[in-house]
């Protein structure tokens, strides 16, 4: 299985600091698991020299990948089996080509997301456990 993972933008103005302990337990939770394969889509390189280090602390595995270069992202998420992201284009883009998407935002839920939340789609994560 392979599960695409996008960090919430921890430094826009709407940010929440919920969204990155949902993110991080998502990360944690998930790394562990010998069958998944992780590919975490970080928005800069904070982000991505974080994630490098804690996919590395709970897996000895090179099961995680950390990606920063642009990719067809549409492509990797038809591909993923599960998409987990701190919102926006990418869980709308998952919910609309029908693959599995959890989002960990927990700032104001626009217009489009309702919708597609009434849907079941994206699903929003709503605690740690």
């Amino acid at each position: 299985m392979v599960v695409t993972m996008r960090p919430p933008a921890s430094e826009a103005h709407y940010h929440n600091p919920q969204s990155d302990e949902l993110f991080d337990a998502a990360v944690e939770f998930l790394s562990k698991k010998a069958e998944l394969k992780l590919v975490a889509l970080p928005r800069n390189e904070k982000q991505a020299m974080y994630l490098r280090k804690r996919c590395l602390s709970f897996s000895r595995t090179a099961r995680c990948a950390s990606r920063r270069k642009s990719w067809m992202v549409s492509n990797l998420i038809w591909h993923s089996d599960l998409v987990i992201s701190g919102g926006g284009t990418m869980n709308r883009e998952a919910a609309s080509l029908d693959v599995p998407v959890y989002s960990v935002f927990r700032g104001k839920i626009g217009a489009v997301d309702q919708f597609l939340s009434r849907q079941a789609r994206p699903a929003r994560l709503a605690s740690e456990s």
